[in-house]
């Protein structure tokens, strides 16, 4: 067997394996099966099922400092999955580690995926948005999605909500750019595209700023209930041609057109939701560092 075919087979295991570290249910995607009423299991039974509506009248506020490592830094082989229900940016070689959030202090995260939702999941004080990008955070000391979806604080999801205006994203430009000129995406198979434009993480969301945290679930079957939930509070902008370009991959007879690719909203049943803001923050180490100042005079 020679080199060429020897490659054939490494790439197609390769795109197997990252079929299987996705958790949407091949069947639902391939089959077009997607009515939430089918879903099994937890996500019919479950009492801490994303997403919800978050406004901050009626969130608990409070400081904290979240911190996102390395996002500015050039991914050389991302590549992009369409699965028949969201387009999916995975194969990040250097490390993006996330940690100091709530409930997650003493925890570090590593990016795994990201994940391109037509219509939001999340509803930001009463208005649902076009579109929701997701970056799915797995616990640094897993060894795999698969691993950490058994785990209980074993996922951070990083949500970015997005409204089309005229102003561009940098970010999404990126993804649209290795989209356009793709031949159409067959629905029963997973298409890999090798990414062929910078993208930095940052560019998403800029700074994270104010955000929700609260404790939720996956939004496809599955519906594991391991999920802590950070959803950035100032919307981000579209053009529409942006998000016209990631919701019709695969042609008119796409799932992700035909069906959107948002969970509808579920009942926050009485959870805390988090409110948090940089001022916030910054407040509260200011505040600290006086009171240090005031300890260090009265024991000089």
């Amino acid at each position: 067997m020679n080199k060429f075919w020897l490659l054939v087979i490494l790439a197609l295991s390769l795109a197997c394996v990252a079929a299987q570290e996705n958790w949407l249910d091949l069947d639902y995607a391939t089959q077009g099966n997607l009515s939430e009423t089918d879903w099994p299991g937890m996500c019919n039974t479950g009492h801490k099922q994303s997403p919800i509506e978050l406004n901050a009248a009626y969130a608990t506020h409070g400081p904290t400092r979240l911190h996102i490592l390395n996002d500015t830094v050039e991914q050389p082989y991302l590549a992009l999955l369409y699965n028949g229900y969201v387009v999916i940016l995975h194969n990040f070689t250097h490390s993006i580690r996330l940690s100091g959030g709530m409930e997650f202090r003493e925890l570090f995260y590593v990016a795994e995926q990201i994940h391109f939702h037509c219509g939001a999941e999340h509803v930001l004080g009463n208005v649902r948005h076009d579109m929701e990008v997701q970056i799915v955070f797995r616990l640094e000391s897993a060894a795999s999605l698969k691993e950490a979806l058994n785990q209980t604080k074993g996922l951070v999801m990083v949500s970015v909500v997005f409204a089309v205006s005229n102003v561009p994203s940098r970010a999404m430009a990126a993804i649209v750019d290795t989209l356009r000129g793709q031949p159409l995406v067959n629905e029963s198979t997973w298409k890999i595209n090798e990414m062929n434009s910078i993208f930095l993480m940052r560019e998403l969301y800029g700074d994270i700023g104010a955000y929700y945290q609260y404790r939720g679930s996956l939004t496809v079957p599955g519906c594991v209930e391991n999920v802590e939930w950070i959803v950035k509070a100032k919307v981000q902008t579209l053009t529409r041609d942006q998000m016209d370009t990631l919701c019709h991959v695969g042609g008119a007879s796409s799932l992700a057109r035909a069906h959107m690719s948002y969970r509808e909203l579920q009942d926050s049943n009485t959870r805390q939701v988090f409110y948090f803001t940089e001022s916030s923050a910054k407040n509260m180490q200011v505040c600290w560092t006086c009171v240090g100042f005031i300890y260090i005079i009265l024991n000089a």
